[in-house]
């Protein structure tokens, strides 16, 4: 989410983990991350993209 200066994002997986809809996914990068307000994502730009999630089961020392 970009509007003016302000920035920010969340990665796609944590929307599902949080089972967050559409909306509380936006007013959630919105508010926390990018400091525009809940309903900020509603004027501003908006770019999507995937992540590619790897798992390991060796801890990283």
């Amino acid at each position: 989410i970009k509007l003016g200066s302000n920035r920010g994002t969340l990665l796609p997986q944590v929307a599902v983990k949080e089972k967050w809809t559409v909306i509380e996914f936006l007013g959630n990068c919105s508010r926390y991350k990018a400091g525009i307000g809940w309903d900020g994502w509603k004027a501003a730009e908006i770019y999507t993209y995937e992540a590619i999630v790897f798992k390991s089961d060796t801890p990283l020392t």
